[in-house]
């Protein structure tokens, strides 16, 4: 294959200037109908997989923030973390009956042993760096958003705000007078906030002042600050689920007052406590004991349910085997004239916008969420990969726009 890799909002912008291919589409909520749409319109055979799929709370808040059946329209194949997923997406209203294959995600394969030693260079520099630290993951962008009038609304209905909103925002305000007092009592180790790409870094920078060793860093991935990190803090954050793939400890804070909110994925596979004396017990008790982590049968079972291809074949392969089949079957298209005309208009709106601060498509937003690769560091990735696989030592990829690559057979 020839890949087509990058920022996806560069993509999106020039997606008329790409011949017709299989586009993998990381979504299907409503915010995503019309670019699905302009490119199935374009000719390019939609697969996807939802990023978002591998963490969901409640059946009825994901069909509300994830799902939407004019997105959903425009794909042809979907790619499932686990049966937990599939069940979930299987269960939405109005499944239009599309091929639901059983991958897993390329992000657990990052997680797997055998492709760690990827990080090994930022896991040793990170704890050169800093020391011992704890992590903290933040993700409370609905309270805290990097712009203030992008603040995801998750499942409110007019102006009462949803029990999981309402949750969610007890446990930011919980975690902003506690965090300081947590750091007091343990004066010898570094903790470092990590907030969320949508979350404002000032509110955790002004917190970090009032106690030496607290840092506020957003930088890389975030697995090798798992890896590097002594253990993770968090609230129903994406990461806990991480730091159980990759044999870390984790702590989910979760009051007894919220007991009639279902617990998450990561709360699952995290060590829940209740309240702060509970917390620094635990924490205590992970920086003393230098054991491996070992996890319960309960989480086990849970992971299971959340992941395909945890062993054997990475997940790629397998999605790699699934596109190789669609190939074979030639289901490419031709662009439409409305098409082109859409991904146009849609092109010189998207270019407006980036001139606005304020808005979620704004140039600052998208540095944001993707800080971009030059092309040294996507050479030197593709090295890292194939000297822990044994593959790829064939490729190159080429800058050929803005933050946009292309990787094929060396000529």
């Amino acid at each position: 294959f020839e890949v087509v890799v990058g920022a996806r909002h560069e993509i999106h912008n020039k997606i008329a200037r790409f011949r017709q291919g299989i586009y993998i589409a990381k979504d299907f909520r409503k915010p995503s109908e019309r670019i699905l749409e302009i490119i199935a319109g374009l000719g390019h055979y939609i697969v996807a997989w939802d990023e978002e799929g591998l963490v969901q709370p409640l059946p009825q808040l994901y069909y509300e923030r994830r799902w939407s059946l004019p997105a959903i329209k425009n794909v042809s194949e979907v790619f499932a973390w686990g049966p937990a997923n599939e069940r979930l997406m299987l269960g939405a209203p109005s499944w239009p009956g599309i091929k639901i294959h059983q991958t897993g995600n390329p992000r657990l394969d990052l997680l797997r042993p055998e492709l760690r030693g990827f990080y090994n260079t930022e896991v040793a520099a990170l704890r050169k760096q800093h020391g011992r630290y704890i992590l903290f993951n933040s993700n409370f962008a609905s309270f805290n958003p990097a712009i203030a009038n992008i603040a995801p609304v998750m499942g409110n209905t007019g102006r009462t705000k949803s029990p999981y909103l309402t949750w969610r925002g007890t446990l930011f305000e919980q975690w902003k007078s506690l965090l300081p007092r947590i750091a007091k009592t343990l004066p010898d180790f570094t903790f470092v906030v990590r907030p969320h790409p949508a979350e404002a870094h000032e509110l955790w920078r002004n917190i970090a002042q009032q106690v030496p060793n607290i840092k506020v860093i957003h930088d890389g991935s975030a697995i090798p600050w798992i890896l590097a990190s002594e253990v993770l803090l968090h609230s129903g954050c994406t990461t806990g689920v991480e730091s159980y793939f990759l044999d870390k400890p984790a702590i989910s804070l979760r009051p007894n007052s919220l007991l009639n909110i279902n617990q998450d994925l990561p709360d699952l596979l995290s060590e829940v406590v209740a309240t702060e004396e509970q917390l620094v017990k635990a924490l205590k008790h992970r920086l003393e004991n230098s054991q491996t982590h070992v996890s319960s049968a309960r989480q086990n079972q849970v992971a299971r349910e959340a992941a395909f291809a945890r062993t054997g074949p990475l997940a790629v392969k397998l999605i790699a085997d699934v596109i190789e089949t669609i190939r074979k079957q030639n289901l490419l298209g031709k662009p439409t004239t409305t098409a082109l005309f859409k991904a146009r208009a849609r092109q010189f709106e998207k270019w407006l916008t980036a001139l606005n601060p304020q808005h979620k498509t704004s140039q600052s937003m998208n540095r944001l969420r993707y800080q971009g690769q030059n092309l040294s560091e996507v050479v030197a990735k593709i090295e890292r990969f194939s000297t822990i696989l044994k593959q790829f030592n064939n490729v190159q990829p080429d800058n050929i726009c803005d933050q946009i690559y292309k990787i094929s057979l060396r000529d």
